[in-house]
C-alpha cells in the first residue's frame, strides 16, 4: 500500500493515474505487507502511517 505525503493512501497496479517511476521518497511512503482488512480501515479518525519509504507519510 503506497502513501503519498499529502496522506492519501494508493493501492499498487490499481492507481492508473501514476507509474512506478512516480513512487519514491520523499513524496511517498508504503506499508509493506499490510494487514488482512487495512484499506478498509483507513479513515481520517484511523490513517495509515507508512513503515518504509519516508515513514512521515500519513500522519
Amino acid at each position: 500500500m503506497l502513501i503519498k505525503r499529502d496522506g492519501k493512501a494508493h493501492v499498487p497496479g490499481a492507481c492508473d493515474h501514476m507509474t512506478e517511476d512516480d513512487v519514491q521518497p520523499p513524496k511517498w511512503g508504503w506499508i509493506l505487507d499490510p494487514p488482512p482488512g487495512d484499506w478498509g480501515r483507513i479513515s481520517e479518525s484511523c490513517p495509515a502511517v507508512a513503515n518504509g519509504g519516508t515513514r512521515s507519510c500519513g500522519r
